[in-house]
């Protein structure tokens, strides 16, 4: 069979209105997905049908709860399910359109043997058996001749699921397999993590937003992102809340918003330092918020710009530190971290809040300074006429901002847009620096709102104690981004590394990663390459067996995102041969000879995730969530640290944020790099910084070559390469675009319709132009999500590199420049 075609939209306008209308005809064989469909009470309806519920659980994070309508084995609706509280209610077209994702022609039908060139699509069946033998005789061979970390384990975010990776993490261990460890979003959500604690996007509950008096929208555009949490932003609109918008391209969100303020791609950081220094220079920093919630008044050696604690001024507990070490119980150990009171005396943090928020001190023959002061050092490395050039802001609007958050309730609405940048998690360590500097966190209408739809986030309540296995073999961890450089040098950085074997699972690489080009050059020197794979992407294509995985909707397990814990109940059986990756995970144990290690069945695992203290405070176990089918597991309201309640989920309300020390870290203590590849400079990585992006800076000599930076945005009706092949949306969207300024359009002679063919050292692609003067002159912007096939040539992630900053291995996409040539 060949998957090799080129994929374009044949859906007519009345194709189109069968496939959303006349869904019962077509899901009998297959096809259509209904887009407005009628809500089903109590499990069954007086027409026949069985309503189950299930979850959207792409990574949108948007975690959408749904009620699907099922007869004679086949779901034929799909409406959002119904919460205790209506306002979480929520389901976007995506979610809707499951039907067409269920039934998909390209869906994985059985275990497949390619028999043709990688790429070319074309296999043949096979069966389970065959498949497991192959796989595992492979796998026993490579550990026998190069070792166990030969084999690299390599996973993706597409399915949020609780049962998805947990088999294969335990798998892994049990092997002593290398993994390849996400590198997408790592600047932002790592950065923040490192700041605020860790989540996805840790923050206030979104309903709080309407509480806020102004909404920096900064980075993000969630109109596209995040549809099914648009509808906070629009009550807290009605409330009152004023929004601003800072970003380098016109969104739709940016559009309603009060205000829209263009920056220049990869200054975003830049901007936050312009906004501390006005705030502090006209001592208008939150002194109360910085003392008690942070680690500004944390003591700082000088010699190694680790926090002065209590071991390094008491011999004895020195000692105790040392036993606890060695008898690994450290991660237990009390070592608090000293602060300067105004009276001269050394105090642990947080025995008193009358401290020294500035200064320098000799303590017990420790030069040391406070983290504040260290922070005020750090700003006053850019001045505010470098800022404006670099920004491209007026001083005045910089300083308007400042005072805005200064003076105001403000929260952060952001995305990833900043990340995509070698410096990008400067932008989210400088921001959440502002947010403290500024007091606009741990407050009702402040801190920040972004990925996820409340704060709880995904993961509430569930205990995975089944991952580690107790007999886990050590085993090495790269990162994704790492990949092509780790085949290419034979190294993981510092020690000899060779891959020969490759198991991909939850995602597409060839199309997300950046760099695609390496990509591609580095499976070509993998020898056996594994996927298990819902449909016929494109990494798929390039495999060596293909083992087919279920849908959403053919598995039973728990799941979290929001203030509920919901069952995904299993609505249809497993189409033709496919299998959940929990029991694929199984087979590959028992082909290994691990069976015995992996002996949980599904319904173990899913009762295990209950089976902790603060699922059972709230009633939650199994055989509860198998009745009651969504439980609330968050209070009915919160009390904050005045005495006052609040009905929403405020991030810090009990004085606590979790973070290594407990509290907000504008101050990162020993920063270790995560890739292993590049110079690193530990003591620069403390505090916010900014420098320039790499290969998209005006000023770089790229600039004279390839005059073009670009970007890419968000579809709503995609969620990165999931959605796009289906007709509904293909449709809606038959082919990826790139948007140009109408003054650029004008100098090359494109109008809208052309077809252009972009290009620089790393590769190109060709599409179709689109004008559009949202654009800023000099940038192009490119829808996201598309597939090689989709492309008239190329791929937009041909044109990006893989050029990174140590601290946080990531995907970099945006930093790079092009130049553009019309081809049609």
């Amino acid at each position: 069979m060949s998957g090799s075609e080129k994929m374009r939209s044949g859906l007519t306008r009345r194709g189109f209105l069968k496939a959303t209308g006349a869904v019962g005809a077509l899901a009998a064989v297959g096809g259509g997905a209904s887009l407005a469909g009628t809500a089903i009470a109590d499990g069954n309806s007086d027409d026949g049908f069985e309503t189950k519920v299930c979850n959207c659980t792409g990574n949108c994070a948007g975690h959408c709860c749904l009620e699907v309508d099922v007869k004679d084995g086949k779901a034929f609706r799909i409406t959002s399910a119904h919460y205790e509280d209506p306002d979480m209610d929520q389901c976007c077209l995506k979610g809707l359109s499951h039907l067409q994702r269920l039934y998909d022609p390209n869906r994985i039908k059985y275990p497949m043997r390619r028999v043709g060139e990688r790429g070319s699509g074309e296999f043949e069946r096979i069966s389970w058996e065959e498949a497991i033998a192959e796989i595992c005789e492979n796998w026993k061979q490579a550990q026998k001749e190069y070792g166990d970390d030969s084999i690299l384990f390599f996973p993706g975010s597409g399915n949020l699921r609780s049962d998805t990776g947990v088999g294969y993490d335990r798998l892994r261990l049990l092997i002593g397999a290398t993994t390849a460890a996400n590198s997408y979003d790592n600047n932002g959500m790592t950065g923040m993590s490192d700041s605020l604690g860790y989540c996805n996007f840790i923050g206030n509950d979104w309903r709080d937003l309407r509480n806020a008096d102004y909404c920096f929208v900064w980075g993000g555009n969630t109109t596209e992102s995040g549809v099914g949490r648009f509808r906070w932003i629009n009550q807290a609109r009605k409330a009152g809340t004023r929004f601003v918008c800072i970003d380098p391209v016109y969104t739709i969100f940016a559009s309603k918003c009060e205000e829209y303020q263009p920056v220049r791609p990869g200054t975003d950081g830049l901007l936050a330092i312009g906004m501390m220094q006005h705030i502090i220079e006209n001592d208008m920093h939150d002194k109360e918020t910085l003392t008690k919630l942070s680690v500004a008044p944390f003591l700082v050696k000088d010699e190694d710009g680790n926090f002065l604690r209590q071991s390094d001024l008491d011999p004895a507990v020195m000692a105790a530190k040392m036993q606890a070490m060695e008898d690994g119980t450290i991660m237990m150990f009390d070592d608090p971290v000293m602060v300067m009171g105004v009276d001269g005396t050394i105090a642990a943090a947080g025995a008193t809040n009358d401290v020294e928020l500035e200064g320098s001190f000799n303590v017990q023959g420790y030069a040391v300074t406070t983290a504040f002061s260290l922070l005020l050092e750090r700003l006053e490395e850019w001045d505010m006429p470098t800022i404006v050039e670099y920004t491209n802001i007026p001083e005045e609007t910089i300083r308007r901002y400042a005072d805005i958050f200064a003076n105001n309730k403000v929260t952060l609405c952001t995305g990833y847009g900043p990340d995509h940048y070698v410096n990008g998690y400067t932008f989210y360590h400088n921001v959440c620096a502002l947010l403290m500097v500024s007091g606009n966190i741990g407050k009702s209408g402040t801190g920040t709102v972004g990925s996820d739809m409340s704060q709880p986030g995904n993961g509430w309540g569930l205990s995975n104690t089944y991952t580690v296995p107790e007999n886990a073999k050590e085993a090495k961890t790269i990162y994704g981004v790492d990949v092509p450089r780790v085949i290419e040098t034979g190294t993981d950085g510092e020690s000899p590394l060779v891959i020969k074997s490759m198991f991909v699972y939850k995602g597409n690489p060839l199309s997300n990663n950046s760099n695609r080009l390496s990509y591609l050059a580095a499976w070509e020197k993998i020898p056996f390459i594994v996927d298990a794979e819902v449909y016929m992407t494109e990494t798929a294509k390039y495999s060596d067996i293909l083992l087919p995985v279920t849908h959403y909707f053919e598995d039973e397990c728990v799941h979290a995102g929001n203030t509920y814990i919901r069952i995904n109940e299993r609505a249809v059986e497993p189409a033709f041969e496919a299998k959940g990756d929990f029991e694929i995970a199984k087979l590959l144990a028992e082909g290994l000879g691990l069976g015995g290690d992996m002996s949980y069945t599904r319904e173990d695992f899913n009762r295990s995730l209950l089976d902790n203290d603060l699922a059972k405070t709230a009633g939650v176990t199994w055989d509860a969530l198998k009745k009651n089918k969504i439980m609330k597991c968050w209070p009915e309201e919160f009390v904050m640290p005045d005495g006052s309640t609040t009905p929403y989920s405020i991030y810090g309300q009990g004085s606590y944020f979790s973070t290594a020390t407990g509290r907000l870290q504008f101050y990162w203590e020993n920063p270790a790099p995560w890739s292993k590849f590049g110079e690193y400079d530990a003591r620069r990585e403390c505090l916010p910084q900014w420098f320039e992006p790499d290969g998209s800076w005006y000023l770089s000599d790229e600039a004279s070559r390839f005059p073009f930076m670009f970007t890419t945005e968000r579809s709503k009706y995609m969620i990165h390469t999931q959605f796009g092949t289906l007709p509904v949306f293909q449709e809606l969207e038959p082919e990826p675009i790139v948007k140009i300024n109408n003054q650029d359009a004008e100098t090359y002679g494109i109008q809208t319709g052309d077809y252009v063919r972009l290009f620089n050292d790393y590769g190109d692609c060709t599409l179709k132009a689109v004008v559009n003067a949202g654009c800023q002159p000099g940038m192009l912007v490119m829808d996201h999500g598309w597939q090689e096939c989709h492309f008239v040539d190329g791929h937009y992630n041909n044109l990006t590199s893989n050029v990174q900053a140590p601290r946080y291995a990531a995907n970099n996409w945006f930093d790079a420049r092009v130049d553009l040539e019309i081809v049609r």
